[in-house]
């Protein structure tokens, strides 16, 4: 067994490197182009080389390694190649290194860019759809804020207004009905503990996924990590997202049954779904 496993751990090393990226600071400080692509492995001399990569990409547990990622500065990392067009070198470049190395070639299959210092990416629509977004909301909070702090505490307030209000709805998060509050309302306490712990996780589940998302000097540790057993909360993360969907439910009904009983004048009926959906994609 122990055999086994120096052989696999052998043959991973001897795979092509999954990231590589050369230092863009010397890149740019030398006037270089730095070019950032993805890249199809291809049989060409070594045909035993890739059916390892093919069997070991098969694993669910592990990276795709038929498909390398490579960011190269031009012409340093390559002055024999010569290309007039930046896409051409840097495939020619990748192609000429990948089958002198390792005897296989390469299919260029995606190009990020290729820049050289002071290049600047133009601002798309996406770009100002954020920015429009993320100030509407800001804003949205400001005024709530503004009104709920200057607003009279005798008046009625505009509960719309009050929605955006970061101070109320800090005490609305905060507030304990234990102590003299709405004894029905206490009795949820067991189920927002129940959503925290979940929140945990998922914010736990989200920030490893920042590193399979990324370029990895390492990626044999996390390919490694995925096999422990506490790893499978984190693969398995859609499965605890349903536990959402079940309390949110819950609260839906819950809340009805509060509002029915606080409104007996008022039967529940079809006509209060839209608003109940409208309250539901508004929070």
């Amino acid at each position: 067994m122990m055999m086994i496993a120096y052989v696999v751990d052998v043959e991973y090393y001897d795979l092509p490197r999954l990231f590589h990226l050369d230092d863009w600071e010397e890149c740019a400080a030398r006037r270089g182009r730095y070019c950032l692509g993805t890249f199809d492995l291809m049989p060409h001399q070594n045909d035993r080389l890739y059916s390892v990569i093919q069997h070991l990409s098969a694993d669910r547990y592990r990276f795709n390694h038929t498909r390398i990622h490579r960011g190269l500065c031009l012409p340093s990392s390559c002055a024999h190649v010569r290309d007039p067009s930046p896409r051409a070198h840097f495939s020619a470049c990748v192609n000429h290194m990948t089958r002198d190395q390792y005897g296989l070639e390469t299919n260029l299959t995606e190009l990020q860019y290729c820049r050289i210092a002071g290049d600047t990416q133009p601002v798309d629509r996406w770009d100002l759809t954020f920015l429009y977004v993320t100030g509407l909301l800001l804003l949205a909070n400001i005024v709530g804020t503004t009104y709920h702090l200057m607003a009279s505490k005798d008046g009625t307030l505009i509960k719309q207004l009050v929605a955006w209000s970061v101070v109320d709805n800090w005490r609305r998060l905060t507030v304990n009905h234990s102590n003299g509050g709405d004894a029905r309302l206490s009795a949820l306490k067991p189920l927002q503990g129940m959503k925290a712990l979940t929140l945990v996780l998922v914010v736990m589940a989200h920030s490893v996924l920042a590193y399979h998302l990324t370029y990895l000097y390492n990626p044999r540790f996390f390919e490694q990590s995925s096999h422990h057993i506490l790893s499978a909360y984190m693969q398995n993360g859609t499965s605890i997202v349903q536990t959402f969907i079940m309390v949110s439910s819950f609260l839906l009904a819950y809340n009805l049954l509060l509002h029915a009983a606080d409104n007996p004048k008022k039967q529940l009926s079809l006509k209060m779904f839209p608003r109940c959906l409208l309250h539901r994609i508004a929070r």
